[in-house]
């Protein structure tokens, strides 16, 4: 985007570009587009969020409190498991692993789960490599279909949440230098 407009020409050049050009560049466009009208979105209504609490600390106090209620509801969904220990595995076509356990805990600030993604495979060497970032968005979205309340995605709900992601395919390391990074696409 430069001054406001989406540079949908210098996109393409890029896409076309370098080793690996798209097979798709107007998917990939549609999807860049796709992803700012969608920050556009988010932006309009934080900004008529901040305008309804007035702005300031009425908006950060509205914050903090859908976090809270977010990391309630976790907990009050939380307390209704049982408190064993679940594990579960799949293994991909190539024999690459993704493991995962589940245990309830109970700590001085309350109830609430340890998630470890240990056993999983170390990086992939092709495109089946997951940044933090994404492990992380895809855990919350399994914590957020355990409540049964209308409650935002936010951040609240991985309060209650000791999550262990180790180096590997659900975390893999990023070097400086773009052609030595693991590929994330699948």
């Amino acid at each position: 985007v430069r001054a406001g407009s989406f540079a949908a020409d210098d996109c393409r050049a890029r896409f076309a570009s370098g080793p690996h050009p798209s097979r798709n560049p107007d998917e990939n466009l549609a999807d860049l587009q796709a992803q700012l009208a969608a920050t556009r979105h988010g932006v309009a209504q934080v900004g008529q969020l901040a305008r309804e609490c007035g702005g300031g600390v009425g908006f950060s106090l509205r914050c903090e409190a859908e976090l809270d209620r977010a990391d309630r509801a976790l907990r009050r969904a939380i307390s209704g498991l049982g408190k064993g220990l679940r594990a579960a595995h799949r293994e991909l076509d190539d024999g690459s692993r993704i493991a995962v356990s589940v245990q309830r805990i109970d700590a001085a600030h309350g109830t609430g789960l340890r998630i470890s993604f240990a056993g999983s495979s170390d990086v992939h060497p092709a495109n089946f490599n997951a940044p933090l970032a994404v492990t992380r968005a895809a855990t919350l979205y399994v914590l957020r279909l355990l409540i049964a309340a209308d409650v935002p995605m936010n951040e609240g709900l991985l309060r209650a949440v000791e999550l262990d992601v180790p180096a590997g395919m659900l975390n893999p390391t990023f070097a400086a230098d773009p052609t030595m990074c693991p590929p994330v696409v699948a």
